[in-house]
């Protein structure tokens, strides 16, 4: 039994090919530096590579093509200032994957709350982009609640691959996958194939001010199991910040792609080193990975090579519609009935193990926000002036802190 077998929606679909990419006889920046998508996607390197989630990025210093996998990395952080290469590096970055994975095997999750960068990828939504519940006919997510959601519904489908896992006693997705290729798992158990799914988002800085702690949390809870189960995330932002940029974020993206940023200062929050203000904005570029900072030009790519590709993949044999993530299961649910959390019980039974307990650790083991939290704390509260005799006692370990 083959892939191919297996999905039969995409048994014959073809590539995107080299015609597709334009050919530049010369510089359209002016730069002599410039790389051009095509000179990497054709080359040697990037044609045989066997990597799970290859990234044609562009050449180094030297000319070299450079190409990494990321499923290795396994998620990736991209900030400028301004614009200074960001769209062009998104949009190198899935040209790579589509020129690469078929959509029975990669699903991408885009989302763009800033709507400049991912409207063109809606065409290739019945083929490669995933959506929540109600949004099928526009899978890029651009609005801030709906981003919220879709964000805890790729949490709740890691969490389900976790559980096929588990009953399939394998450790990955790459040997889950085999032996669903190789006919050992029956899908009439409930067992499929496990396409990736790499989230990118496109100004992660507009969820962090409007959601706060809730979105790190998040994101920290996918990017510290997701890798397992196929799900890698790419987020970016023109916002420098240490707000944006916390130290959560960094300890969870740990490779990073900086281009020209404002100060040194801000160069030292993305790639711990001060070289990225002193970038040209040609698409210069420095990357951190492996601890390593590695000088690169980023390969360009413009909007009627990205309509080519998108239309020729959309002109391809697919699925009547986009794959549709989970429905949120009660940990994700920030709509509680009767104004109880869903999690309140275990929240309960949690803060009766700790001793003492406080809002942070609660938040770290449910992967909540410091509101849902201390909402959850005041509901301890309230069933304890009832004389709830389990409220009682979790509220004397909450009180133990000080």
């Amino acid at each position: 039994m083959t892939n191919s077998d297996i999905y039969s929606p995409y048994k014959d679909y073809n590539y995107p090919t080299l015609e597709l990419l334009h050919h530049y006889e010369e510089s359209p920046t002016g730069s002599d530096d410039f790389v051009s998508i095509e000179d990497v996607i054709k080359s040697e390197e990037f044609q045989h590579c066997s990597m799970e989630l290859p990234l044609a990025l562009g050449k180094t210093e030297t000319g070299k093509v450079y190409i990494t996998d990321l499923a290795k990395m396994p998620h990736l952080l991209i900030a400028s200032s301004g614009y200074h290469g960001l769209q062009t590096a998104y949009k190198t970055i899935i040209t790579s994957l589509l020129y690469k994975k078929r959509p029975d095997q990669l699903k991408l999750v885009l989302i763009d709350t800033a709507w400049v960068h991912f409207s063109d990828y809606n065409k290739i939504g019945r083929h490669f982009i995933t959506s929540i519940s109600g949004n099928a006919d526009k899978p890029v997510v651009f609005d801030a609640n709906n981003a919220l959601r879709t964000l805890k519904s790729v949490a709740t489908l890691m969490e389900e691959r976790y559980g096929l896992l588990r009953t399939s006693s394998t450790c990955n997705i790459v040997e889950y996958n085999d032996m669903i290729v190789n006919g050992q798992l029956n899908p009439g158990d409930g067992y499929s194939y496990m396409p990736y799914v790499v989230l990118i988002i496109n100004e992660i800085a507009d969820l962090v001010f409007t959601f706060g702690m809730e979105i790190e949390m998040l994101l920290s809870c996918i990017a510290q199991m997701g890798r397992a189960v196929g799900i890698h995330v790419i987020i970016g932002t023109q916002r420098t910040s240490n707000r944006c940029i916390s130290g959560i974020i960094k300890a969870n993206f740990t490779s990073r792609i900086a281009f020209r940023v404002n100060t040194p200062l801000e160069s030292k929050l993305v790639i711990d080193s001060p070289r990225a203000a002193n970038l040209k904005t040609d698409g210069s570029m420095l990357l951190l990975h492996d601890n390593r900072l590695i000088r690169l030009q980023c390969a360009y790519i413009d909007m009627p090579e990205v309509d080519r590709i998108n239309d020729f993949i959309a002109s391809q044999p697919a699925q009547d519609m986009p794959m549709v993530l989970p429905e949120l299961n009660s940990r994700y649910d920030t709509c509680p009935k009767d104004n109880v959390d869903p999690l309140y019980n275990d929240i309960v039974d949690f803060v009766l193990e700790q001793q003492p307990c406080t809002c942070s650790m609660i938040q770290r083991e449910f992967c909540i926000g410091y509101n849902r939290a201390r909402r959850a704390i005041s509901q301890i509260g309230h069933k304890a002036e009832q004389g709830d005799r389990k409220a009682i006692l979790a509220m004397k370990n909450l009180k133990s802190k000080g």
